[in-house]
Formats: structure tokens, C-alpha cells, sequence
């Protein structure tokens, strides 16, 4: 699916709102010891299947840039890192949607969110690993800790996957997508 009204004003103003939700949902979070658990992807996997891997990933790097620096941790010599999970996640969810559509195929976007969950979740731990040995913090709970984060990531994948097409059907009765592949 594409966003069909091409006109930089609809388009900035879709970005921006999807930008301004995931940074709002970055201060909804629970914070556990060993994790975190936000729904501050939901607004880049809306994007990223909406308009594509190249918006997707727009809304992943400035939002969690700046979810970034107004979290406690502010701005620190792995932030970098801290993006590239929901940058995974916003080419996977984006470069998969461009093969079908999330009505089309129901197995298909069950499996484009857990493989992006899957992403994360991996890629967070790895980052995880790399900042405690960067920042000089331990690193030992990392590897336990990927459980209930995996178990976090299943949940709000089941969220996504259950909520993202309830919020493309309103859109396209407006007709601003089509449903084609953007080959």
C-alpha cells in the first residue's frame, strides 16, 4: 500500500504526526529492571507499511533520537546504536509490505511484525552488550534478560498486528492509500 496523495503538505504532515506519536509514546513506557516495554513502534510500523521502508525509517531515526536525548539517558556516545533497532524494524516491516498487502495475505503481516519484533529484540540485546561494554556497566543479565524482552516483543507484536490494519481501513475509505504493490 502507498499513500496515494502525493502532495508534500499531506505527506510532511503524516510523517509529522506519526514522528510527534512516537515520541509521546516513548514517555508511556514501563520500565523494568532488566527492560523497557513502549508501544512507540506502533506508529513506525503504521508508517513503514502505509508509505514504505523510506518514511518507516525517517520516523525511526529522528523519533528515537529525540526519545533519545528527552529520556533520562540524554544524549551519549552510543545513542547511535540505540536507533538502529527501530531502523531494522522500519526496513523489515517496509521492504516486506512492498510484496503484499496487509489484507491481501494475513500470514505474511503476522510474519513481517514477528520477524520485525525478532529484529529488535536481537538487535537491542546486542546493543545492550555493546553500550555496558562502552559505558563500563555490566553486561552479564544481557543474555538472561533477552527472554522477557522476547516475551515483551511477542506481546506488543500481537498489539501491532491486531491494531495497525484497524487503522488503515479508516484511511483508505477516505481514499488516501490504494491498494497496490509498489513494485
Amino acid at each position: 500500500m502507498k499513500l496515494v496523495n502525493k502532495r508534500p503538505v499531506f505527506r510532511i504532515t503524516f510523517l509529522a504526526l506519526n514522528l510527534a506519536l512516537y515520541i509521546g509514546l516513548s514517555f508511556v513506557s514501563i520500565r523494568l529492571p532488566a527492560q523497557e516495554i513502549t508501544f512507540k513502534g506502533l506508529p513506525l510500523v503504521f508508517v513503514s507499511v502505509v508509505s514504505g521502508p523510506i518514511d518507516g525509517v525517517f520516523v525511526a531515526i529522528f523519533g528515537e533520537f529525540i526519545a533519545q536525548l528527552t529520556s533520562p539517558y540524554g544524549l551519549t556516545p552510543t545513542t547511535a546504536l540505540w536507533i538502529l533497532p527501530h531502523v531494522f524494524r522500519a526496513l523489515i516491516v517496509g521492504l516486506m509490505m512492498r510484496k503484499k498487502d496487509v489484507f491481501e495475505n494475513k500470514g505474511w503481516w503476522v510474519l513481517t511484525v514477528i520477524l520485525s519484533g525478532i529484529a529488535v529484540t536481537v538487535s537491542n540485546s546486542i546493543v545492550i552488550y555493546v553500550d555496558g561494554v562502552i559505558m563500563k556497566y555490566p553486561t552479564v543479565l544481557t543474555a538472561i534478560s533477552m527472554l522477557t524482552r522476547a516475551a515483551a516483543s511477542i506481546a506488543t507484536s500481537i498489539i501491532y498486528i491486531i491494531v495497525i490494519p484497524l487503522l488503515i481501513k479508516p484511511i483508505m475509505k477516505a481514499g488516501k492509500l490504494e491498494r497496490k504493490s509498489s513494485d
